[in-house]
């Protein structure tokens, strides 16, 4: 895939089967599954980039681009001199080899004629890999369908067609409306519940996600996104990758734990430091802890990135084993820079925090 801390998560990188990658809109999935299409043309596969969402010049002026400190939109509306545009053209063609396949269906994508299109394709390449963008937008077989029935249909197709031609199958795929609300809970498996069956059809599960909340307010910055790993079928889960997006693309952040740690002030009160393992990377996370005399009748509770029946606990165990009167304080507990933290070990740090 052309990321290292993907390509290690999965034994050296995608294999034949159907990755799924989720996330909300505008995060940026469309751009990461072409930054993947353009590695791997590069390293001398034949790709083969359905694009139901955005037109097949959008795409190519993305890929065009991309590592310059050109934009996309003046290319496409004219605005760059012709001798610029040969040039980003020919060096992007250069660079993939001409071995990616724009195809922007001229009628509605129903699964009969993915499977044509798809068929063809893969009898006339070596070494295929399909990418579709997107699930949700592949049309009804027929008339009457549901939107679960037809993106059920879908991803019976596409799996269908990864076994069939033992290659990687990589769809986007939205994410149900839980996951737009403000203050929702991270991004899981339930989160692909209205997508039909794709958290059970697929082998590799990918979700993209904000680090924090403060990432999606960003309009001209770095944004920085995460990577998660819901699902593998052969491998680990929870394996991170932080990344930013630039204008060379989604760039992975190379050490996370700097970057979360990262203008934090020394000594703090009320603040512990814990590693802690997601997948087979670890990471160091800050926990922040809070407490306040209570003004009201009953004490506030507020936990995020933690489990809140955990932190519950612990304040009982501080009560009742530490004697220390937190019964009647309001108590919150935040984990810094996105992370969720599941594994018994960040108990400590919570309870020093």
């Amino acid at each position: 895939t052309g990321i290292a801390g993907l390509d290690k998560a999965l034994d050296g990188g995608l294999h034949a089967g159907l990755t799924v990658l989720g996330a909300v809109s505008s995060m940026g999935k469309t751009s990461l599954m072409l930054q993947m299409a353009d590695t791997l043309a590069a390293a001398g596969r034949n790709v083969l980039f359905i694009t139901i969402e955005m037109s097949r010049m959008e795409l190519i002026a993305k890929s065009a681009v991309r590592g310059t400190r050109e934009r996309a939109r003046p290319l496409l509306d004219g605005k760059l001199p012709e001798e610029k545009v040969r040039g980003l053209i020919s060096a992007y063609r250069k660079k993939t080899g001409g071995r990616v396949e724009l195809w922007e269906p001229d009628a509605l994508l129903t699964p009969a004629f993915l499977d044509e299109k798809v068929s063809a394709f893969c009898e006339q390449h070596e070494n295929p890999v399909l990418f579709l963008d997107y699930l949700q937008l592949v049309a009804p077989a027929r008339a009457g369908m549901t939107e679960k029935q037809t993106a059920d249909a879908a991803v019976a197709m596409i799996k269908q067609l990864a076994r069939r031609y033992d290659m990687p199958v990589i769809a986007a795929s939205s994410l149900n409306r839980e996951a737009y609300r403000p203050g929702s809970a991270e991004p899981g498996l339930s989160a692909f519940k209205e997508s039909g069956s794709v958290e059970y059809s697929a082998d590799l599960l990918l979700v993209l996600k904000y680090r924090t909340d403060a990432d999606k307010e960003i309009k001209t910055g770095p944004r920085h996104l995460v990577l998660t790993i819901l699902k593998n079928r052969f491998g680990a889960t929870n394996e991170i990758g932080v990344f930013e997006m630039r204008s060379e693309g989604l760039v992975e952040v190379p050490n996370p734990s700097e970057m979360l740690l990262s203008g934090r002030p020394d000594d703090a009160p009320g603040t512990c430091v814990t590693c802690v393992m997601e997948g087979a990377r670890p990471v160091l996370a800050e926990v922040q802890a809070l407490l306040a005399p209570c003004a009201g009748a009953r004490p506030m509770r507020s936990s995020n990135g933690f489990d809140y029946n955990r932190a519950s606990m612990l304040l009982a165990v501080l009560e009742k084993r530490g004697s220390l009167k937190v019964s009647q304080c309001d108590a919150y507990l935040n984990i810094i820079g996105g992370l969720t933290l599941d594994e018994p070990a960040a108990d400590l740090a919570a309870v020093v925090a």
